[in-house]
């Protein structure tokens, strides 16, 4: 599920652009409206693509992350991500990068 205790200002024009692939995807940044918050919320929105492979790749980089931290005590090796499916066709996947 998208993290949706967020609360959001506006976005970032100028980060903003569309990806390089078949469908086009949206590559949004959108302003954190918290002042506490310095980091922008980074989503990319999907149409006319079946994001449920996205999902089900995410799972598996998670479990495989998991396995890492357990057995060589490595975390965040893969950042964190969520991907919802809104409907068949289209859907959001949110980002947290942290620096």
């Amino acid at each position: 599920m998208i993290y949706v205790r967020v609360k959001i200002c506006g976005f970032e024009v100028k980060k903003c652009k569309y990806m390089d692939s078949k469908k086009l995807p949206l590559w949004l940044v959108i302003k954190n409206a918290d002042k506490m918050v310095k980091e922008p919320i980074y989503t990319m929105f999907k149409a006319g693509d079946d994001l449920r492979q996205d999902m089900l790749t995410l799972q598996l980089m998670k479990i495989m992350e998991n396995m890492a931290l357990l057995k060589f005590q490595v975390a965040g090796l893969f950042g964190n991500c969520i991907c919802t499916c809104i409907f068949l066709s289209f859907g959001l996947k949110q980002t947290w990068i942290f620096g």
